[in-house]
């Protein structure tokens, strides 16, 4: 995540994946806008069950893209 969001400018909004997981950047790839979502490995909720609830809510927002 960090490694992305300085590539793409987002230097300066890079805190940690528990604040940043399901907020919506836009950025420019080769040219084309496009929107870079940090989240969570899916492996997260195998080893904290509580992290399936914030998975799902992160997930839920991919749908307005898809």
């Amino acid at each position: 995540m960090t490694f992305l969001m300085n590539k793409y400018g987002l230097k300066t909004e890079v805190k940690s994946i528990s604040k940043d997981h399901g907020n919506e950047y836009d950025i420019k790839v080769f040219s084309k806008k496009t929107i870079f979502i940090p989240m969570y490995h899916p492996a997260v909720a195998t080893y904290n069950p509580n992290m399936k609830s914030v998975l799902k809510k992160d997930f839920k927002l991919l749908k307005k893209y898809g």
